[in-house]
């Protein structure tokens, strides 16, 4: 064998080798990127109901700003190309921003069982526990996304920070506008469990 052909064979080998490693990384850091939004919608969901249940009455008008900013947040930071990977990181970072903000609210909710001890005489909103059980229905359907499945699931958290950007109606506040992504990123999620 000539030493050509074996330098051919060594750089065929190490492109595909090469090639395998990037679509790992790639895959590695979607799966990441999916694990980490559920975890801090998660988190986020804590702390709202901790919210709900603090001593202080005018903590949801308080929520609602921190929620519009977070909003405003999501729809700023604009790339060159809107990938639906690019739209999944905008929402994963206004949860780093948004849940650091929702803590200093009621600084009791770093441990999110906080309950208030006395009766409040204004209770949380109606469409606080609408929105936190949505988001509890969407954390559970996000169970059926599969390794296979990653990619889809980028795809419809994409399609649902893009419904946020787009419909915005103001006579609701944020939370009551983010029903209709939630419930179709949960209606989806748990398509995948009906094709396993």
């Amino acid at each position: 064998m000539s030493k050509f052909y074996l330098t051919f064979k060594f750089l065929v080998v190490v492109l595909v080798l090469a090639g395998n490693s990037a679509q790992a990384l790639d895959t590695d850091y979607d799966i990441g990127m999916v694990k980490e939004l559920i975890d801090q919608l998660t988190e986020e969901r804590k702390v709202i109901l901790c919210v709900a249940n603090s001593c202080d009455p005018l903590a949801f008008n308080k929520l609602n700003e921190i929620a519009d900013e977070s909003e405003d947040f999501i729809s700023s930071k604009v790339g060159f190309i809107e990938t639906p990977e690019f739209e999944t990181y905008k929402i994963d970072k206004s949860f780093e921003v948004f849940l650091p903000k929702l803590l200093a609210l009621v600084p009791e909710c770093k441990d999110t069982s906080h309950v208030c001890p006395h009766k409040v005489f204004a209770p949380a909103p109606k469409y606080v526990f609408d929105y936190t059980n949505a988001t509890k229905n969407m954390i559970e359907a996000s169970k059926c996304i599969t390794l296979d499945r990653v990619p889809e699931a980028i795809d419809i958290i994409a399609k649902s920070v893009s419904y946020l950007e787009q419909y915005k109606d103001h006579k609701r506040n944020y939370l009551e506008r983010a029903l209709p992504a939630i419930t179709y990123a949960t209606n989806e999620f748990r398509k995948f469990c009906l094709k396993v």
